[in-house]
């Protein structure tokens, strides 16, 4: 049974290793250093992070006849603001700037490898919305159908490729939030 982000980012010394991770990547040794707590209790509280599916494996590397387990935070794990609210205020940005960072570094490749228009029109669209909080509560709601939608698209090509279809590996982003400075009202606001 897959523990739940928000009960496992519900310990101190997890809150901590996170905090210590932040958008870059790190090691239980270099993170027991860092926090001042014992290599064991760091590397099990690392695991509990990983098997609730916050953290990710990056990458192993050999140190003294040992292997050191390289992790990051992981880029899909926190992006759902419902399991964000969940995390401590002061750890939100830290939960979805890897999410942020991996959607523009997708959108980056698929521009310089010719990927974004390959099969068909991408798709790519920024609105600058003025709304009042029953207009956020109905994006989000659109949100939410959009993501239940894309769902269903692969769990339907999930099964026509049983009987040997091709797949093509899809980006799909969505968000809703606050901007940092608001726009002036008005319809030339939407841009796509």
């Amino acid at each position: 049974m897959k523990l739940s982000i928000a009960k496992a980012l519900g310990h101190e010394i997890r809150f901590k290793l996170l905090t210590e991770i932040g958008t870059g990547t790190s090691s239980p040794r270099r993170l027991s250093r860092e926090i001042g707590e014992s290599l064991s209790n760091v590397t099990y509280h690392v695991k509990v992070l990983l098997k609730a599916g916050v953290l990710e494996l990056v990458k192993t590397v050999p140190r003294r006849g040992a292997t050191e387990h390289i992790y990051r935070i992981k880029a899909v794990a926190l992006t759902d603001f419902t399991t964000l609210k969940a995390v401590p205020r002061g750890l939100r940005s830290h939960a979805a700037a890897p999410a942020m960072q991996s959607i523009i570094e997708g959108g980056i490749g698929a521009l310089e490898s010719g990927a974004l228009d390959k099969h068909g029109p991408g798709k790519l669209n920024c609105l600058l919305l003025s709304v009042d909080d029953k207009g956020c509560e109905e994006i989000i709601a659109a949100i939410d159908a959009l993501v239940e939608r894309c769902l269903v698209a692969h769990e339907g090509s999930a099964k026509r490729s049983e009987k040997g279809g091709d797949q093509v590996s899809v980006t799909v982003f969505s968000g809703g939030f606050e901007s940092a400075s608001a726009p002036s009202p008005g319809p030339d606001d939407a841009s796509s």
